[in-house]
C-alpha cells in the first residue's frame, strides 16, 4: 500500500494477464475475511507483461490495520495474491509529563507537551486541591492537529496562597483519551516589594516565612539604601541593608539580606499583611517548641549543607534557620556558615544605652540565645504573618 493517510490509502500490486483479458479486483477489510471488494482502476488488463494495478480506498478508520489481496480472473481461472496488510496513521494522543511555569502567590502557568498523532485533539488541564481535581481549563493551543509534539499551556488565577494543588493533562481524540501522570505544585505565601516569593510554615498559632527576607525596598516601595563601605556602615543612624561580604550573587538567594535595626524599626520591611516579630512573639515560638534547647534543633536546618558543622538538628518544623552570619557595627562581616542572627522589633535601654534584641544560634551552642546589639548591627529578618 502507498499514500497512507488517516482515512485513505492506495492499495496496489502488479498482474501479468498472460495473453488473456483479465479482471482485477482487490478484496480488503480488517480481517482476512476481507468483506469488501473494489475493482482495480486499470481493470481489465491484457497482454503478456506485468501491469501495475491499484485503487484508492476512502473512509478508513485511523490507527487501524487492514488486510488486502489481489484477485485476478481470466477465462482459465482465478489467481489470488498472498495476504498483505497496511495500517492507517493515527493513535490516541501522546502526552509528555507536564510542569509549571511562573508560579506565584495566586497564579501559575501549567504546561506540557502533546502529540495529537495525526488526529484532531482536544487538550485540557484538570486541576484542584486533590487528585479528584474538580476544575478543568482548556489549553490555549487546543485543538491540535499533526504528528509532532506541541507545547501546550494554561494560565490559572485566583489560587489560594501556600496551598498544594494537583493537576494533569487530558488529551482526547476520536480513538480515545490519554491522561498524564498527576503532578502537584504549592503556591507561594507572599511576595515582597521586589517580587521575591516566599513559602510559609505554620507552627502553633503562628505563620512564619520559611526564608530570610531579601527585599531591597520597603513595603511602600521606597528604596532601602545599600551600604557596602565599612566606615559608612559604622556611621549610619538610618536604615540600610547589605549582602553578606557584599556578594549578592552568592548569598542573596540562600541567606537573604542583612539589615540594620534602623531598617527593622521602620515597621515597613515586611510585606503588607506581615510584620517584623516582637521579642514576645519569638518567645511564643520557642516556648511552643519546648524551650531554647529543643527549639534550636527543631528550627535549625539539619546537616551541614550550609552549617559548617552538623549539630544534629532535625528541622522538624520546616523553619530552616540558616547560618547567614552578621555584619558588625564597624562594618566587618562574620560567621557565615557558623551562626544565625535574626532581628526582633523590640528595643530597650540600659543606663541610657539602646539595646536592640535578636535571637541567635551558633554552631557550637545547642540552644537559642537572646542577645541585644546596637542598632548598627546587621542581621537577618524573618517575617511573621499578622
Amino acid at each position: 500500500a502507498s499514500n497512507l493517510q488517516v482515512r485513505t490509502a492506495t492499495i496496489n500490486g502488479s498482474i501479468n494477464p498472460n495473453y488473456l483479458p483479465t479482471t482485477v479486483t482487490f478484496e480488503w477489510g480488517t480481517t482476512t475475511g476481507y468483506g469488501n471488494t473494489v475493482t482495480a482502476t486499470q481493470s481489465p488488463v491484457t497482454g503478456s507483461t506485468s501491469v501495475s494495478v491499484s485503487d484508492d480506498l476512502i473512509g478508513l478508520t485511523p490507527g487501524t490495520t487492514y488486510h488486502f489481496r489481489i484477485v485476478a480472473t481470466n477465462e482459465l481461472g482465478t489467481t489470488n495474491s498472498s495476504d498483505l496488510t497496511f495500517t492507517t496513521p493515527g493513535q490516541i494522543p501522546t502526552v509528555t509529563t507536564p510542569a509549571t511555569l511562573n508560579l506565584k502567590v495566586n497564579t501559575v502557568t501549567l504546561n506540557g507537551s502533546v502529540n495529537p498523532n495525526y488526529l484532531s485533539t482536544i487538550v485540557t488541564f484538570e486541576w484542584g486541591t486533590t487528585t479528584d481535581y474538580g476544575n478543568t481549563r482548556t489549553a490555549s493551543q487546543s485543538h491540535l492537529n499533526g504528528s509532532t509534539p506541541f507545547s501546550i499551556t494554561a494560565d490559572l488565577s485566583g489560587l489560594t496562597p501556600e496551598t498544594t494543588y494537583h493537576f494533569r493533562i487530558t488529551a482526547t481524540n476520536e480513538l480515545g483519551t490519554t491522561n498524564s501522570n498527576d503532578l502537584e505544585f504549592t503556591t507561594y505565601a507572599v511576595e515582597d516589594a521586589d517580587k521575591n516569593l516566599y513559602h510559609s510554615v505554620t507552627i502553633g498559632t503562628q505563620t512564619w516565612m520559611k526564608e530570610n527576607l531579601k527585599t531591597t525596598h520597603f513595603n511602600d516601595n521606597m528604596d532601602i539604601p545599600k551600604v557596602t563601605d565599612n566606615t559608612e556602615w559604622s556611621n549610619l543612624s538610618t536604615p540600610a541593608y547589605c549582602w553578606y561580604n557584599n556578594d549578592e550573587t552568592t548569598n542573596k538567594d540562600i541567606y537573604g539580606a542583612l539589615y540594620n535595626w534602623y531598617a527593622v524599626n521602620t515597621g515597613n520591611l515586611c510585606p503588607t499583611g506581615w510584620h517584623e516579630p516582637s521579642l514576645d512573639e519569638w518567645h511564643t515560638l520557642v516556648t511552643y517548641l519546648g524551650g531554647d534547647s529543643i527549639a534550636d534543633e527543631n528550627l535549625r536546618e539539619s546537616g551541614n549543607k550550609h552549617w559548617i558543622f552538623d549539630t544534629g538538628a532535625n528541622n522538624n518544623t520546616g523553619f530552616t534557620l540558616l547560618p547567614a552570619g552578621n555584619r558588625e557595627s564597624d562594618g566587618r562581616f562574620y560567621n557565615l556558615g557558623l551562626s544565625s542572627h535574626i532581628w526582633s522589633s523590640f528595643e530597650d535601654y540600659e543606663n541610657t544605652i539602646q539595646r536592640c534584641w535578636n535571637i541567635g544560634l551558633e554552631w557550637h551552642i545547642s540552644k537559642i540565645y537572646w542577645t541585644p546589639y546596637t542598632a548598627k548591627f546587621g542581621a537577618s529578618v524573618r517575617c511573621l504573618k499578622d
